[in-house]
């Protein structure tokens, strides 16, 4: 009794392609994640040094001269809205990098889901083949 196994051979090298595929797409998500991870740190850390200069600047102008005070204090509210608005940017930034780096967190887990169902599959097709082997 003669079985075409071409077709399951085929099925099993489509599935061991997707796999390969699936595991270099998982691959490029770590990456992916891990740039978008280092860059939130980025973010995060200029927003902190912009906050701790902007402190600096605020102290060192009170310690100023009286005369010096009423040119101090228009400065300090130039730089305090610019700061607010650099704060606000970064942490509009900051904000979109963590979404990004959601996303790419939920389609990691949905590729290793589906790289586990293929795997699944993959033994499935495995045992079904063996299955057949014995019953001949």
């Amino acid at each position: 009794m003669s079985h075409d196994t071409g077709g399951e051979g085929t099925k099993r090298d489509d599935t061991n392609i997707e796999m390969k595929v699936i595991v270099a797409e998982n691959k490029s998500l770590l990456t992916k994640v891990r740039v978008l991870e280092e860059a939130v740190d980025e973010v995060s850390t200029a927003l902190d040094k912009t906050c701790a200069i902007l402190r600096i600047q605020t102290t060192s102008f009170m310690l100023s001269s009286q005369t010096a005070h009423t040119l101090t204090v228009e400065q300090v509210h130039k730089d305090d809205q610019q700061s607010r608005t650099e704060h606000e940017q970064l942490q509009q930034q900051q904000q979109e990098l963590q979404q990004q780096l959601l996303l790419l967190q939920q389609t990691l887990q949905a590729e290793q889901l589906k790289s586990k169902l293929l795997s699944a599959e993959a033994a499935a097709l495995r045992e079904g083949k063996e299955g057949e082997g014995r019953l001949e």
